[in-house]
């Protein structure tokens, strides 16, 4: 898949480019995913919060989502996702680490179920992937697997098409 997403045309494909390629593939490979997206946090510091910017989503639903965790100032993004690889919820209406937004997202969205991976860091930023199902407990263990894959061979495809960008 790396590459697929990197080398199968004429050209290399900008680092956007690659975003995009795997924000479609999320949807069309990974089973019960209706949406994903990429976001980039940038921590502030000095207790400053941090920034979440939607750079590429299947859709405007991720964008929504990310807007939403700004808005209530906690979720995975902004919470865990600086210490861990992953973050799995499996039912945004049961999930209790993140009351306010879990609640704007059962009420404003179609979201039930979320997995997002860390893809890259640079600096004070982190690059997420994010996939969201529509319904509650959509991520098994082999779905997440799929996933797995996925951020690990984006955030390759990703950093050979910054490469080339400064090669």
């Amino acid at each position: 898949m790396t590459r697929d997403l990197h080398t199968s045309r004429e050209h290399p494909l900008t680092a956007d480019e690659v975003l995009q390629e795997v924000t479609e593939a999320s949807v069309a490979l990974l089973p019960s995913v209706t949406h994903a997206g990429i976001t980039v946090i940038t921590e502030t510091g000095h207790g400053h919060e941090a920034v979440l910017k939607s750079v590429l989503a299947s859709d405007p639903v991720p964008t929504h989502a990310d807007a939403l965790q700004q808005e209530h100032g906690e979720g995975p993004g902004l919470d865990a996702i600086w210490e861990q690889y992953a973050v799995r919820i499996n039912n945004v209406e049961t999930e209790r680490r993140w009351p306010k937004l879990m609640l704007a997202l059962f009420n404003e969205t179609s979201i039930r179920s979320v997995l997002s991976f860390q893809l890259y860091t640079n600096g004070p930023e982190v690059g997420v992937l994010t996939f969201y199902a529509e319904v509650p407990d959509a991520f098994d263990e082999d779905t997440e697997d799929l996933a797995v894959d996925l951020a690990t061979h984006a955030a390759i495809a990703l950093t050979a098409a910054r490469k080339g960008k400064q090669g």
